[in-house]
C-alpha cells in the first residue's frame, strides 16, 4: 500500500469511525490517537480493540503538551494498548514521522529513514517487544533541534501479520515561541507581552471551586485588615464544611510564581498562573494540593512566615484542572482568589502602584453567567469594608 492511499485511508477512518477519533489530553495526559489495522490483503483499513497514544513532557511528566521550542529538553513517549488476545505476544513496533510530503520511519538504530510507502519496506524502531495491555514507549529524549509541523504515527506488528496503527496523527509544533502564545513580563512601571497576544475567551473564568459551598465573599480591591488587597476570596462556614474542597484552575495557562508560607503554623501554599491572553490568576491559602502541584511545591524554598513568591517555569495548567484538595487552615475554610488584566490598567486604580494592585479586576462578572449571579447574591466576608471595592461598582 503506497502512502499516499494509506493517508487517505487514514482519513476516511478520521472522519467516520467514532472509535478512531483523535482525543486531545488537557494537559494531563498523553494524546489519544485510535486504532485501526490494515487485514492481510493489505487494500483497506478495519476497526481494531488496539488503541495509540501520543505525547510529549518537559516537566518529568506533570504535563504533556504538542509544542515545544527546538531547544526544550523533552521526552516523546507512546503507549501501545494492543488487542487483549495479544497481550503477552512479541511485536514490532512502528514510529512514522510525516513532515510536509515526506515520511520518515524511525530505525533500530535511532535514526530516520525515508519510507518508499511500500508496507513490504517498512521497518521497525522496537524488534520481538512483548506487549502488555498498556506499553509505554520511548519514542525520543533531547531536543528536537529543529522547527516546523510533524505528524507522528505509530504501529505494530504481531505474529499473526497484520499491521495495527493510529489512524490519527500526533501533531508536534516545534517552534521558538512553542505555545504559539505570548510571554508576559513587568518591566518595572507596565506589563508588556513579549509577542502578539491572542484574545481571551469568553466568559474568561470558570469558578475554581464549587460555589454551593461558599457562604461568603472577600471582595477585590479593598483594605482589609490595615492593608489594601487586590485579591478576593471565599469563605465556606457551613455548619458540616471541612478543609476538604477540591480547588480547579479557572483558567489555561503558564504557573509563573508560586510561595510555600505558614500561617500559624500551618503550611499554606499559592501560585500566579498567566493566561497567553494577558490575565493572571492568583490563588492562596491552599492546604492540600494535587499529586502535580504538590511536585511543583517540593521545588520552592521551605515555608516561612515571610516568604516570597518564587519564580518558576516549565509548567502548564488546563482550565478545570485540580490545583488543591484542601483549604485554608483547620477550622477556618477560606481561599484567596484574585484577577489580574495584564493588558491595561483598571480605570479605578489611578491612586494605586506596584505590579498587581493597578491592575485587578472585579472578577465577579468574569465566571458564567449563572456563577456571576450566585456570587454576587453572597454576602460580604469583611466585616469592616463589606462590599466596598475599587474593583467592584
Amino acid at each position: 500500500m503506497k502512502i499516499i492511499g494509506l493517508i487517505r485511508t487514514l482519513t476516511a477512518i478520521v472522519a467516520s469511525v467514532v472509535l478512531c477519533n483523535a482525543v486531545m489530553a488537557q494537559g494531563s495526559s498523553l494524546s489519544e490517537l485510535g486504532g485501526a489495522r490494515v487485514p492481510p490483503a493489505g487494500n483497506s483499513a478495519v476497526n481494531t480493540n488496539a488503541t495509540f497514544a501520543i505525547g510529549i513532557t518537559t516537566d518529568h511528566g506533570l504535563s504533556w503538551r504538542t509544542s515545544v521550542a527546538p531547544t526544550d529538553a523533552l521526552r516523546l513517549v507512546g503507549k501501545v494498548r494492543p488487542e487483549a488476545s495479544q497481550i503477552g505476544q512479541s511485536a514490532d513496533i512502528y514510529m512514522l514521522v510525516k513532515a510536509g510530503a515526506v515520511v520518515l520511519m524511525r530505525r533500530t538504530d535511532g535514526a530516520f529513514e525515508q519510507w518508499s510507502g511500500n508496507l513490504s519496506e517498512l521497518r521497525p524502531y522496537r524488534q520481538q517487544a512483548i506487549l502488555a495491555a498498556d506499553t509505554e514507549i520511548d519514542l525520543y529524549t533531547g531536543a528536537l533541534g529543529v522547527s516546523g509541523t510533524f505528524e507522528l504515527f505509530l504501529g505494530y506488528r504481531g505474529p499473526d501479520g497484520v499491521l495495527h496503527y493510529s489512524p490519527a496523527p500526533f501533531n508536534l509544533s516545534s517552534n521558538t515561541n512553542p505555545h504559539g502564545t505570548s510571554s508576559w513580563f513587568f518591566n518595572g512601571l507596565v506589563w508588556q507581552s513579549n509577542g502578539a497576544a491572542p484574545g481571551c475567551q469568553s466568559p474568561l473564568l470558570q469558578s475554581p471551586l464549587d460555589l454551593s459551598k461558599v457562604t461568603s465573599i472577600l471582595y477585590p480591591g479593598q483594605t482589609r485588615g490595615g492593608d489594601y488587597k487586590a485579591h478576593g476570596g471565599f469563605r465556606l462556614d457551613g455548619a458540616a464544611q471541612t478543609n476538604q474542597v477540591t480547588v480547579v484552575s479557572a483558567l489555561a495557562g503558564t504557573v509563573v510564581r508560586g510561595v510555600r508560607d505558614t500561617v500559624h503554623g500551618v503550611v499554606q501554599y499559592g501560585f500566579d498562573i498567566i493566561n497567553p491572553c494577558g490575565v493572571m490568576m492568583r490563588i492562596g491559602h491552599l492546604l492540600e494540593l494535587s499529586p502535580k502541584f504538590a511536585a511543583i511545591a517540593d521545588t520552592l524554598p521551605p515555608a516561612t512566615t515571610n516568604s516570597t513568591f518564587t519564580e518558576l517555569s516549565g509548567y502548564t495548567v488546563n482550565v478545570g484542572e485540580s490545583i488543591a484538595t484542601a483549604i485554608g487552615i483547620p477550622g477556618n475554610v477560606f481561599m484567596d482568589f484574585g484577577i489580574y488584566d495584564l493588558r491595561s490598567r483598571n480605570p479605578a486604580t489611578t491612586h494605586l502602584s506596584g505590579e498587581l494592585k493597578p491592575y485587578g479586576i472585579c472578577w465577579f462578572d468574569a465566571l458564567p453567567a449563572t456563577d456571576s449571579t450566585r456570587v454576587r447574591s453572597l454576602p460580604a466576608a469583611d466585616g469592616a469594608s463589606g462590599t466596598m471595592s475599587d474593583y467592584c461598582r
